[in-house]
């Protein structure tokens, strides 16, 4: 009966630590994937940024003056592109 009551015990123990082990690498697991998911946010939200900047670039066409010498007064047209 000593024997049976100690292998017992000796098994809760065993199972309990398992337990344990589970429910740390749980935990883990949870911080990764709460991790993944800023890290994902994150790049969406810079990949659209760049987006955006990329649409604000404009061309201007400068024509020369008369007497050979590039003013702004004389911009025609900003095409955004």
């Amino acid at each position: 009966m000593q024997s049976f009551k100690k292998t017992l015990e000796s098994n809760i123990y065993k199972e309990k630590s398992l337990i344990k082990e589970q429910e740390a690498c749980l935990k883990k697991l949870k911080r990764y994937a709460e991790a993944q998911a800023r890290l994902e946010a994150k790049k969406t939200r810079l990949l659209q940024e760049g987006v955006v900047a990329l649409a604000s670039v404009a061309q201007t066409d400068i024509k020369p003056h008369v007497n050979e010498h590039y003013c702004l007064a004389s911009v025609k047209a900003a095409w955004v592109f």
